[in-house]
């Protein structure tokens, strides 16, 4: 049941349940917003900002690592730059993590970056690339262009860093297809929205002919136009929540529309709202695709990136790969067949190096006085099996773990023993 308030009351109910893994927590920017603004655009006045730089700072306070902003979404999408630096500078009194999914990683990634490592400058604040990538053919060549803004932020000081997933697709929701005019006020609005005739035909021009340009918070602008960036045919239903429509999932946006006899743009619109806007999309060609990886690549090698799922499971339709595939995916692709990194490289951007940036105490190595989380695999055997078809598929290779020295894996048997804690940013305890 909903029965916490905040980032403490969360990590304590938390504390009441063992977790089965270890459990750390970013405080999320949109609720900060949320709070004092709602779903509406617009700067906070001094009052609204001292609001949001007080619960942030109790969230801390509390043993959250960081502030975790989404800016293609709303209600980040409305923030400005003044906004994310002054609570950055909140970040920074604590030496936690500023970290950010950017404006945008197609049209808009360039600008996007900048502003994330402004955020930096100004407050002094770690900050965070949340998985780096560029989304639609035409931007991957702008990846070692990223690259080289980080370096250079990184030699006159500013503390960057940034995670990365090992797949040419990524996972969201179906709400982030549409404009931030039509957002505003939230899904509901939305679907209100889509069903009156002419707002239904301007949101269609803008999904399939706008353009994102700097900056994107002013009034009929737009961070992340996905369509633009990758089409229709590389969009695909993820999950649904009815079963009448289970038939769509896994298929593309222009698939779609081929059986429902429409248009994509009336295809899913009309699925947004059968399923009351309960839709998740997995996005194709970001960062490459099955025959291109070279920048895919570039960034799994770079010393700054770290890896990441970004993915998750919530029991219906189909979820991710990189849900259950993505670390076992970096070991067999790119160290055992690929040899982009070596075994050392790889396992140290999965464990001692995250561990760096967020803070975490007497974890992510094997040490005397360290905490016991430990894999046991094969070097040699280690390999993921999830796809989109099957994305639920378990690896291979993994042969015992143990999370705080209780073990929860055997002969790649789960043992069902919830060993896990969570973890707060405050002193060694964690």
């Amino acid at each position: 049941p909903w029965n916490w308030q905040n980032a403490g009351d969360y990590l304590s109910l938390l504390e009441g349940h063992r977790p089965l893994l270890n459990v750390g927590v970013l405080q999320p920017h949109g609720p900060l917003r949320m709070g004092v603004l709602g779903l509406h655009p617009g700067a906070p006045d001094p009052k609204a900002l001292d609001a949001m730089r007080r619960q942030l700072a109790e969230a801390l306070d509390a043993g959250a690592f960081g502030l975790s902003t989404g800016l293609i979404y709303p209600p980040g999408m409305f923030s400005d730059t003044e906004e994310l630096a002054e609570l950055a500078r909140v970040v920074a009194r604590w030496d936690a993590v500023y970290t950010s999914h950017i404006r945008g990683s197609s049209e808009t990634l360039l600008p996007a970056v900048e502003e994330l490592l402004e955020v930096g400058r100004r407050s002094g604040a770690r900050v965070h690339h949340s998985h780096n990538e560029a989304v639609g053919p035409s931007h991957w060549r702008r990846i070692p262009e990223v690259l080289e803004r980080e370096e250079a932020a990184l030699r006159q000081g500013v503390s960057i860093s940034f995670d990365m997933f090992p797949y040419p697709a990524a996972a969201t929701m179906m709400l982030a297809l549409y404009p931030p005019w039509a957002l505003e006020g939230g899904p509901e609005h939305l679907l209100r929205r889509l069903r009156e005739p002419e707002t239904r035909r301007r949101i269609q021009r803008d999904m399939e002919h706008l353009v994102p340009e700097w900056p994107t918070w002013r009034e009929g602008a737009w961070p992340h136009n996905l369509v633009c960036a990758v089409g229709w045919k590389n969009i695909r239903v993820a999950s649904v929540a009815s079963d009448k429509n289970r038939l769509f999932e896994n298929q593309s946006l222009a698939e779609v529309a081929r059986r429902r006899g429409q248009s994509p743009f009336d295809a899913v619109s009309d699925l947004m709202l059968e399923e009351r806007g309960q839709m998740g999309q997995f996005v194709f060609a970001v960062s490459g695709d099955d025959s291109r990886e070279e920048f895919l690549e570039l960034l799994a090698r770079h010393p700054l990136g770290a890896f990441c799922t970004d993915a998750n499971d919530y029991g219906k339709g189909k979820p991710h790969p990189g849900a259950y595939g993505a670390f076992p995916r970096v070991l067999a692709r790119f160290v055992r067949e690929k040899r982009v990194l070596t075994l050392e490289e790889a396992i140290h951007k999965m464990t001692s190096y995250p561990a760096d940036l967020f803070r975490i105490p007497r974890r992510g190595r094997i040490e005397v006085g360290c905490f016991a989380d430990l894999v046991v695999l094969e070097p040699e055997g280690v390999r993921d099996r999830a796809s989109f078809e099957n994305p639920r598929a378990f690896a291979e290779g993994i042969l015992q773990v143990w999370i705080n020295g209780v073990q929860v894996v055997d002969n790649s048997r789960y043992l069902g023993i919830p060993a896990g804690r969570v973890l707060r940013k405050s002193g060694g305890s964690c």
